[in-house]
């Protein structure tokens, strides 16, 4: 997993080397598995998937832009 912030985004990747990709699933109200990419989808301002170059395995990334930035003289203080 890496984590990173800039003045105007956040992203997140996670890899893993597993052959399965992700699924869009027909979920019913009672599942417990199968809703992590409908989540991101819906929270993140764009997301995807890619696959490893060595063939097996895939990284799920998400990015979400940031409208609003705290000036570096306020951080720490207290409102």
């Amino acid at each position: 997993m890496s984590l990173w912030l800039t003045p105007d985004k956040l992203c997140v990747r996670v890899t893993d080397h597993g052959s399965g990709r992700p699924q869009q699933l027909d979920l019913g109200l009672d599942a417990t598995h199968g809703r992590g990419m409908p989540i991101v989808a819906a929270l993140a301002t764009t997301c995807g998937v890619l696959p490893l170059p060595c063939g097996t395995g895939k990284t799920v990334w998400a990015r979400w832009h940031r409208t609003h930035t705290v000036p570096s003289a306020a951080h720490g203080q207290r409102r």
